[in-house]
């Protein structure tokens, strides 16, 4: 499996178009407008701090005959709306894209009722979202049951592995190092990325594996295979 005709929609700070990869196709930007509306402007995916290409990376590294969307939420500082996020999985809904991978999370119960609501949509639509949880505290939306949440392992593992957590509601555990050596922006110096994000993408990846071989594979059904596939250290 290589993840081959899997879409993975990564909903983060976009894609860095320095690295050129046919794998890697046109998405969006979305933010904030005067009114409050959320404004989506087709091709403005372009990455200005590097998370999101990192992230992108790691699915890629996993599942190499996927695809992927960037969504672009954040900027050059990591901070976005529920508004925001919640648009990001409506478009990325109404592109078909099975599998969304959310390395991002916010601890303020405000944003439930719009996250939750935009989960639950996706999950009745067909729709896998992988969501990264920050450790030590409650996490959303990684913390509702309408989407597989992953936090960082304890000690580093296998870079393409994760295991079974089930701990503060967190499902699975996955290495969260990255060290993006082309540098970002462009400074020519590596950009390591280290925390549940790069977990996250880590299952998102192996999700797309999943996705490949069952194409019909719904969120509960995902859940029990990626338990099955995950790896046990002793």
């Amino acid at each position: 499996m290589r993840g081959r005709g899997v879409v993975v929609a990564v909903i983060d700070s976009g894609w860095n178009r320095n690295l050129r990869d046919t794998r890697v196709k046109s998405g969006v930007g979305i933010s904030r407008g005067n009114n409050a509306a959320s404004v989506v402007s087709p091709n403005e995916d372009a990455d200005q701090h590097g998370h999101g290409t990192a992230c992108g990376i790691v699915i890629l590294r996993i599942a190499p005959a996927a695809t992927i969307v960037p969504v672009r939420v954040f900027d050059k500082m990591l901070e976005t709306s529920a508004t925001v996020i919640e648009a990001a999985i409506e478009w990325s809904l109404a592109q078909g894209i099975r599998v969304l991978n959310l390395s991002l999370g916010t601890a303020d119960k405000r944003t439930v009722p719009r996250l939750y609501k935009a989960c639950h949509k996706a999950a009745q639509r067909g729709a896998i979202l992988v969501c990264a949880s920050a450790p030590g505290r409650v996490s959303y939306p990684a913390a509702f049951d309408n989407v597989i949440s992953v936090s960082i392992a304890q000690r580093n593992r296998a870079p393409c592995g994760y295991e079974v957590c089930d701990q503060n509601g967190v499902e699975f555990t996955a290495t969260g190092v990255y060290t993006l050596d082309t540098g970002f922006p462009q400074s020519g110096s590596p950009s390591r990325f280290v925390g549940a994000s790069i977990a996250s993408a880590t299952v998102s990846g192996n999700t797309a594996l999943l996705v490949e071989r069952w194409p019909n594979l719904t969120l509960e059904t995902a859940r029990a295979k990626l338990r099955e596939q995950a790896i046990s250290w002793s």
